[in-house]
């Protein structure tokens, strides 16, 4: 089944490198537009890396190991993405003073940390058809699975909780932007086109809940599986959309 799924992650990967790129032409000299560029080239990237990390894992332990690597990569990937979202919003909001204060650099450097974190107990392990995880590799039974799971020993509270505090923060920078559309003029022609962009980011970090959600289930058929992509495809789209129209010199 992961074989099916390189054509949606490819799609999705390639959409978001688009809209990177689209944004980055607006202004390149633009501070604003440059963090933009690097937010949606690196969750290209995480897409991207997925493709490998499900297809060759099972197939050697020296594969698994080598997919772990970079499940971790990607991990520390997601985290930069959410926190570059952030510091968008905060220019946004705020200008480029904002830049001045440690906290937001603190930030930054918690969530550095927190993802860290994330890699100790975040693994990919490969599954039977019963849920159980195959030791030797690569497997002589059919029906098995790549996924990703915890390590033994680590509290499932405590890696929850861990786990949760850089999607809480990718959370309140919706809030910011909603916030920020909210204070616009009724007759601000910005003010639709941010509806469509904050309905971008919103679908990224739905598509994440999504996909916990459906990996609380060991096997499941590819329609699923696919929704979860669905939601990554259509999110550039929206993020496209909001783009329409600008010139040089719009502000996102």
């Amino acid at each position: 089944m992961e074989y099916l799924l390189i054509v949606p992650k490819t799609v999705a990967s390639i959409l978001f490198l688009l809209v990177a790129f689209k944004i980055f032409s607006l202004n390149k000299k633009y501070a604003l537009n440059r963090i933009f560029f690097i937010t949606f080239l690196s969750f290209s990237i995480y897409l991207l890396l997925d493709i490998f990390v499900y297809i060759f894992a099972p197939y050697s332990q020296e594969m698994l190991d080598i997919a772990n690597i970079i499940f971790k990569i990607q991990i520390i990937i997601l985290a930069f993405y959410m926190y570059m979202l952030f510091l968008a919003s905060l220019l946004i909001k705020y200008g480029t003073k904002i830049l001045k204060f440690k906290w937001v650099w603190l930030i930054g450097v918690i969530i550095l940390i927190l993802a860290i974190l994330i890699c100790t107990f975040k693994i990919i392990v490969v599954l039977d058809e019963n849920g159980n995880i195959i030791t030797e590799l690569p497997p002589v039974v059919t029906g098995f699975k790549a996924t990703n799971g915890t390590k033994e020993g680590y509290n499932s509270i405590l890696a929850l909780l861990i786990s949760a505090f850089p999607l809480l923060l990718d959370i309140y920078t919706i809030v910011l932007f909603i916030q920020i559309r909210n204070g616009l003029k009724i007759d601000d022609p910005s003010k639709k086109l941010m509806l469509y962009f904050i309905i971008g980011i919103i679908l990224i970090p739905f598509g994440l809940l999504y996909f916990i959600l459906q990996g609380s289930v060991a096997f499941n058929n590819y329609p699923s599986i696919i929704i979860g992509y669905v939601i990554w495809i259509i999110s550039p789209f929206f993020l496209w959309k909001s783009q329409i129209g600008k010139n040089s010199e719009a502000n996102l």
